[in-house]
């Protein structure tokens, strides 16, 4: 079986064939290396075993002499060291896939059992989300113009300058964030890793060649470089600063010293690419990507050492993982992998990966020791994870996708197309992304998560509906579906659902009656569009079955109409009319028998029915239409959420004015 193992970039691609990066655009252009390029994102790739091949049949490789270290030669032409010998450089093909091949042999080590999720304590569930600077109907982005596509980012740790490899991979430009000035940095070497010590004192660049390159912050000087024996693929560094990891993968792991410059050998075994450290500098992760410690290729191998002993205390094998980056869950309970084409590519092993192929990463579950989840990315892509928070993790690739990292499940989705590499706020705050198509010029997309203190309260919210595109518009498993031609637009939060009034258009949910648990809150931002009569919600009464119904009257005014079993329906009729053509916020509070209502922050209205027979009883929510309502609604509703408790005056106003007037505003 042949590794079809893809190499992204021309880093990788040199690398792999112990090159540099211009003898491999030499020869791609000269010979014919197979490398692609996408027409879309202008990124190239090859396989392992396409570059085989084609290293088998070519005459004269091993004359073609290039410039070593300290020559006259151009630095990018210096030879790439990832073989411990000359003859193992030019043996290495040969032996990947014999390995491969005798690997492949041995069969599977763990069974799909050991990919089955473990039962996890579910947590609080939260409407923090990450507001998009743009949706598929027309918000633009907030964006940063770059003098080169970025290979790979970094930020300074006080977020006031962005680092960026340039596409080529031979120098580093920085970008003030606040006066949008460039400064450039001319390492001397290939650039192949990138890290800022989190004392905010130095950025470290490894090279595609041999050497460490310590940069002064902020006065962006080359202070030192250090011959290390080979190229750096990665860089970790502790929270404290003072021990840097270098990924040198057939060098092993070597540990740099920033307090005398020195270089000592951390762990010796073959092949780490990535390395991470866990939040409280105990722990070192390393992805080894040709086999590791007892691995195989294919599958790699993952293990998680004591920084202070150099103890191994976990070593994940077996499962198809093509070591990618790793990171760390934020309380480490938890390590993500970036397993890229390991249960992509068709020759592959695929045993414990998903019916259809697809790009994935794995979780593993540190204090049992085990992998516990198979995360199946939405798009053909690999990326790394980035935890926006404990619970929250993202992928910015094709698509950009937030996950719940307890539930492992999609809380949104964007059907945008984005590529390149992304980096994050050491607040969780922005997250950096490169655009993903070259004509637009290079430059980065900005999106802002919010703080903590514009979240919706949390206690007892039961159902939430933020109609920001994500597959079932995330909570508790809601079936969420536009009919017709209902679309998203802008919104007070991210995406809105807009509806135009056609014949019967609306917009549906399958969840329960927000009056399933009394008392209750519901909430939710409407923006109208002309006269009404027309109807927002509609649940209807059934045998057996209350019912319920939110509509606007011919002066725009909400008017809530309940309809319990056996008894006449209520109403409540605001005393406040909505603004057509901005969004206005609705509320309306159930209290033991008092029912009251909102507008704008304001009291609209109050009735109090006692013995009124509300029960819960599940059944669709129809939104802007409904078959015994006049009129069909037309204009746009955000964040429709229910909590199983009542909310003071004071609450419902507070709301208002954080997302209409206050620091919430978008």
């Amino acid at each position: 079986m042949m590794d079809r193992a893809r190499l992204a970039g021309w880093r990788k691609i040199s690398a792999y064939m112990g090159r540099s990066v211009k003898t491999a655009q030499r020869w791609k252009a000269e010979r014919g290396l197979p490398v692609y390029q996408d027409r879309v994102t202008g990124r190239v790739h090859s396989f392992r075993d396409e570059i085989d091949d084609w290293l088998r049949q070519q005459h004269g490789l091993e004359d073609e002499d290039e410039p070593q270290n300290g020559s006259n030669g151009d630095a990018d032409e210096t030879e790439v060291h990832v073989s411990s010998t000359g003859n193992a450089k030019r043996r290495r093909h040969w032996v990947v896939a014999l390995i491969l091949l005798l690997a492949v042999a041995f069969g599977v080590a763990i069974s799909r059992l050991l990919t089955k999720p473990a039962t996890l304590a579910p947590e609080k569930i939260t409407a923090r989300r990450l507001l998009w600077r743009a949706t598929a109907e027309g918000r633009r982005f907030d964006t940063i113009e770059t003098p080169t596509q970025a290979a790979q980012l970094a930020l300074t740790t006080d977020n006031s300058r962005i680092i960026g490899v340039d596409n080529l991979d031979t120098s580093v430009w920085v970008i003030d964030l606040r006066t949008k000035a460039v400064e450039w940095i001319k390492p001397g070497t290939t650039v192949m890793s990138l890290a800022v010590a989190p004392d905010g004192k130095a950025l470290y660049i490894g090279s595609g060649q041999d050497g460490l390159v310590k940069v002064e912050l902020p006065s962006l000087k080359v202070a030192h470089t250090i011959p290390t024996g080979g190229a750096i693929t990665d860089i970790a560094i502790t929270p404290d600063s003072k021990q840097v990891f270098l990924a040198m993968m057939h060098k092993g792991i070597k540990k740099f010293d920033p307090s005398d410059n020195s270089i000592s050998e951390f762990r010796r075994d073959p092949c780490p690419y990535f390395a991470e450290v866990s939040p409280s500098g105990k722990l070192l992760a390393v992805s080894d990507q040709c086999g590791g410690v007892e691995g195989r290729e294919g599958h790699d191998v993952v293990e998680v050492l004591d920084i202070a002993t150099r103890k191994s205390l976990h070593l994940f094998k077996g499962p198809p993982m093509v070591g990618g980056e790793l990171k760390f869950s934020p309380d480490e309970e938890f390590l993500w992998l970036d397993a890229w084409d390991a249960c992509r590519t068709p020759k592959y092993d695929h045993e414990g990966c998903p019916a259809v192929p697809a790009w994935i990463w794995q979780v593993f579950r540190l204090p049992v020791d085990r992998l516990v989840k198979t995360v199946v990315l939405p798009v053909d892509s690999a990326r790394p994870p980035l935890f926006l928070s404990r619970s929250t993790v993202a992928t910015f690739a094709r698509s950009i996708a937030v996950y719940d990292a307890v539930r492992f499940s999609v809380r949104e989705q964007t059907n945008e197309v984005f590529a390149g590499t992304s980096v994050i706020s050491s607040d969780g705050r922005r997250v950096f992304a490169e655009a993903p198509h070259p004509e637009l010029g290079p430059k980065l997309f900005v999106f802002e998560r919010e703080p903590e203190e514009c979240a919706a309260p949390e206690t007892n919210l039961v159902h939430f509906l933020p109609f920001d595109g994500s597959p079932g518009d995330w909570m508790e498993n809601a079936s969420v579906g536009p009919e017709e031609t209902a679309k998203f637009v802008p919104g007070v939060v991210g995406q809105a659902i807009e509806l135009d009034g056609a014949e019967k258009l609306f917009f549906h949910s399958s969840a329960a009656t927000p009056f399933s648990v009394i008392p209750s809150t519901l909430t939710m931002y409407v923006k109208p569009r002309g006269k009404g009569p027309m109807p927002l919600l509609d649940y209807p009464r059934r045998a057996k079955a209350p019912g319920w119904a939110l509509r606007l009257d011919e002066d725009l005014r909400p008017v809530w109409q309940m309809e319990p079993i056996n008894s006449t329906a209520v109403q409540v009729a605001a005393t406040r009319s909505l603004e057509p053509g901005k969004w206005n916020h609705v509320a309306f509070v159930r209290d033991g028998d008092s029912f009251l209502e909102y507008v704008n922050g304001e009291p609209a209205g109050s009735i109090r029915a006692p013995g009124l027979n509300l029960r819960y009883n599940p059944q669709p929510i129809a939104f802007g239409h409904s078959p015994r309502l006049p009129g069909r609604f037309t204009g746009a509703i955000d964040e429709f959420a229910v909590w199983s408790r009542p909310f003071a005056a004071a609450e419902i106003k507070a709301e208002f004015a954080k997302r209409m007037s206050g620091a919430c505003r978008p």
